[in-house]
């Protein structure tokens, strides 16, 4: 993973942030934290062996025909879908993680960041919403695709979640993290 992240680029305190996100708190996860870039990972290769074994010829064909590369393209939306616990919104759910997280300069205001904004800004719903944001600032992303692929992230756990003002509230303040340390991971 080291190797990965140095190839990437990615300074020693944007290694230690990524080292600090969990995606399973330990106390949902059997005593040990999963953090969040190793449950994408593991999504997104299973998504491969899904790809290779299971998925329907069809489904692949219709991938390969939108996406160029299908397996890849399925791989990558799977690993993503969980990009929306990368906020403090999400994180503050661990008590026993968020110093970590604090220390690695990922904290948030704990007065602002509440249960509440835990409940209105679940992480499937900031994920759709933040995804969208990163990919209509990145090249090559039309607003139609934009806008077929961010509803397969807000509604990765069987709803689809629209974004209302209140969420845009929400992301443009503390819920997602205001800091340039929260806008690197």
């Amino acid at each position: 993973m080291l190797r990965t992240f140095t190839h990437l680029g990615l300074s020693a305190e944007e290694m230690d942030r990524l080292g600090c996100l969990w995606g399973k708190s330990a106390e949902r996860g059997g005593g040990t934290v999963n953090l969040l870039l190793s449950h994408m990972l593991d999504t997104a290769a299973v998504a491969e062996l899904v790809w290779d074994h299971y998925l329907a010829p069809a489904t692949r064909e219709m991938l390969d025909r939108v996406a160029g590369d299908g397996r890849r393209f399925f791989a990558w939306v799977c690993g993503i879908h969980d990009c929306g616990k990368a906020t403090p919104a999400f994180q503050r759910q661990a008590p026993a993680e968020a110093a970590r997280l604090a220390a690695a300069g990922l904290g948030w205001r704990a007065g602002v960041v509440t249960a509440q904004t835990s409940r209105e800004w679940a992480h499937d719903k900031a994920g759709g919403f933040l995804l969208r944001r990163v990919l209509k600032g990145a090249g090559g992303w039309g607003r139609r695709h934009v806008d077929w692929v961010c509803p397969m992230v807000s509604g990765h756990h069987g709803v689809l979640r629209a974004a209302t003002q209140s969420d845009v509230t929400h992301a443009h303040g503390d819920a997602h993290g205001r800091t340039a340390e929260w806008k690197t991971v």
